[in-house]
């Protein structure tokens, strides 16, 4: 499997990873990827309860936390 962000070649079942769809576009993340966009939402989420982030609402992140639980639950 190749990784939508990094483009490593990556085997889910052996090194972890998820693969799945945002909307209709197919990706696929590998564990280090997969684990940057976790941090990632975290430290938006922060900065959201600090109001620091002006173009995310609430809504928005919600949904990025909802989309990517639903990736994990893929098989």
């Amino acid at each position: 499997m190749i990784c939508s962000i990094c483009r490593c070649e990556f085997d889910i079942k052996d090194e972890g990873g998820v693969e799945g769809e945002f909307g209709t576009l197919p990706v696929a993340f590998c564990h280090t990827c997969l684990s940057c966009i976790y941090n990632l939402v975290d430290e938006l989420e922060e900065e959201l309860e600090e109001d620091q982030v002006p173009w995310l609402t609430k809504p928005e992140l919600d949904t990025l936390q909802r989309k990517l639980s639903d990736m994990e639950r893929l098989p």
